[in-house]
């Protein structure tokens, strides 16, 4: 497979990926919320939305800018498994527990980071592998 073909491939999986690891999210979240709150889901349910909206418009240009590019190649050179995969989505993470204690600004960032990155680029690996792109 060429490089431009893989790449048109994975840009395509990492939007769907964008949407399906934010339902992913959104639902872990608000069971979370709803395991652990009181009775009522209405609020667990609505942070969940919350935290997956803001999580979703925060992570959307940085997982177009690197996502398409680190897929495709694992996809070129043939290494698109789950733990590449993994790897992949924890990287920008990894980065960011480094910087943390140079620019204090970042603190906490890295497990947003970490919490978002992982899930999406699972899906990414799921919609391009199983799906018909």
């Amino acid at each position: 497979m060429r490089f431009v073909a893989c790449w048109k491939t994975s840009f395509f999986g990492v939007v769907a990926g964008l949407f399906l690891g934010s339902f992913i999210g959104w639902l872990t979240i608000s069971s979370l919320g709803m395991l652990l709150g009181p009775g009522d889901p209405g609020p667990a349910l609505a942070m969940g939305l919350l935290i997956t909206f803001t999580a979703l418009w925060v992570g959307t240009i940085p997982a177009l800018l690197y996502g398409p590019l680190a897929y495709a190649l694992l996809l070129y050179y043939e290494r698109a498994n789950v733990l590449s995969v993994i790897a992949s989505g924890a990287l920008p993470a990894a980065i960011l527990f480094v910087a943390e204690p140079i620019w204090p600004a970042l603190d906490g960032l890295a497990m947003w980071v970490l919490a978002y990155g992982v899930p999406v680029s699972l899906a990414t690996h799921l919609v391009v592998r199983f799906g018909r792109i």
